[in-house]
């Protein structure tokens, strides 16, 4: 069997950030009315994981075009509380890439949803399939912990489960630098 139309995902266990700066930056700037603009990528305490973020994308990006692709953080936010914006379906329509790390996290689940699923399954019994994979799934399940970077396209649909326990979150979308389009379009 050959995957014709493969979806890639990039989980990765940072263990050199220091997690408490980020916790204390995460707790310190979260305002759940300006949720998606209470960081900024040039603060100080964001320095050292916005490195490993583009780098780690700039690589997950590669897979796309078999090219090195210049990114920038379009917006980067954190998530202290576990609320209904996060726990609701979503994608990020006007970014190439989606990532999040989480500097605390000791359960729960992001969940990345199908874009397939419906239209290539909606004719399987799910009654038939004894065990769930990569062909026969509506969703993926990333359980998330303590020091976890995930990358994944950002027009995935996408949510975290509820949880009763501190989850902290540093979420970032990313975009393709312009001026790394303008020299390719003048080569």
């Amino acid at each position: 069997m050959q995957n014709i139309f493969s979806i890639p995902i990039t989980i990765l266990q940072l263990n050199n950030i220091n997690n408490n700066i980020l916790i204390n930056y995460a707790q310190s700037n979260y305002n759940e009315n300006i949720k998606y603009i209470n960081c900024k990528d040039t603060d100080f305490e964001l320095q050292e994981l916005n490195s490993v973020v583009l780098q780690q994308a700039k690589k997950f990006a590669f897979n796309y075009t078999n090219n090195e692709i210049n990114l920038k953080i379009k917006r980067v936010w954190s998530n202290v509380k576990v609320d209904n914006s996060i726990q609701t379906p979503h994608a990020h329509r006007d970014s190439f890439l989606s990532a999040v790390y989480y500097p605390l996290a000791t359960d729960g689940e992001l969940v990345i949803q199908s874009p397939f699923s419906h239209s290539h399954l909606s004719h399987l019994n799910p009654d038939l399939i004894k065990k769930y994979n990569e062909y026969s799934s509506d969703n993926f399940f990333v359980p998330v912990k303590t020091g976890m970077l995930v990358i994944f396209n950002a027009m995935l649909i996408h949510y975290v489960k509820p949880t009763t326990e501190k989850r902290i979150s540093i979420a970032y979308d990313l975009i393709i630098d312009e001026q790394n389009e303008t020299n390719f379009l003048r080569t």
